[in-house]
C-alpha cells in the first residue's frame, strides 16, 4: 500500500498521489486556477468568482397569537427574509423587495387573509406561494392547492420536512436568478473585423 505521507490535498476535492519530491502547486500561487484538477493559466483581467447571493423570501406573517419562532432561523439558512405583516401591500412589497419565493404564515386564517392570498397568487403567478397554518381541515388543503399554492404545511412543522421544503424552493428561486442573470448580461458589440457587408 503507498505511504500516507505520498497522498497530498489537490485544492480540498479529493486526494491525489504526488511522487516523493514533487512540489504540489498551491491555490495562492500567481496564475494558477483549479479547473477539473488541472491548471492552467489565468486569462488576462478575468475576474474572480462571486457566490451567488441568497435568494429573497418574503414572509407575510399572518400570525396572531401561536409563533413557531424556529421556523424563520431554519428558513435564513436558505434565504434573505424579508418579514412583512401587511399582505394587504404584497404589491407594493413585491415590486419593493423582488422576493423570489413567497410565505404566507397563517396561525387560524380568516376569509380576508385567504382573499390575500389568493389575489397575490393570482397577479404574480410566477412567484411560488408556500403556505404554512395551524389550523388544518381537509377544505382548507383542496382550497389552498386550488388557489396554486406551491405546497401548504401544517405546523408544527418537523425540521426535515421543512429542510426539504427549502431546498426545493432554493433550486427553483436559484434557477430563476439564473435565468434573469443571463437576460440581463449585456449583449456583446459586433468585432469591427467583421465586413458590414458580404
Amino acid at each position: 500500500s503507498r505511504s500516507s505521507a505520498a497522498l497530498a490535498p489537490v485544492l480540498g476535492r479529493g486526494v491525489g498521489v504526488a511522487a516523493p519530491g514533487t512540489r504540489v502547486p498551491t491555490p495562492s500561487q500567481k496564475g494558477f486556477c483549479a479547473l477539473r484538477g488541472r491548471h492552467s493559466e489565468k486569462r488576462p483581467g478575468s475576474q474572480p468568482f462571486a457566490p451567488m447571493p441568497k435568494p429573497v423570501i418574503l414572509w407575510f406573517d399572518c400570525v396572531s397569537t401561536h409563533h413557531h419562532l424556529e421556523l424563520r432561523p431554519q428558513c435564513a439558512e436558505f434565504f434573505t427574509i424579508a418579514c412583512s405583516s401587511r399582505p394587504e401591500q404584497a404589491t407594493q412589497e413585491i415590486a419593493r423587495l423582488q422576493p423570489k419565493v413567497l410565505c404566507f404564515d397563517f396561525d387560524y386564517p380568516d376569509r380576508a387573509r385567504l382573499r390575500l392570498l389568493q389575489a397575490t397568487k393570482r397577479e404574480h403567478m410566477s412567484l411560488p406561494v408556500l403556505m404554512l397554518t395551524l389550523e388544518h381541515s381537509e377544505a382548507l388543503a383542496v382550497w389552498a392547492f386550488s388557489a396554486r399554492v406551491w405546497n401548504y404545511l401544517v405546523k408544527p412543522i418537523p425540521a426535515h420536512e421543512f429542510e426539504e421544503n427549502l431546498r426545493a424552493l432554493t433550486q427553483i428561486a436559484r434557477a430563476e436568478q439564473r435565468q434573469t442573470r443571463a437576460v440581463a448580461r449585456p449583449e456583446p458589440g459586433i468585432p469591427h473585423e467583421v465586413p458590414s457587408r458580404l
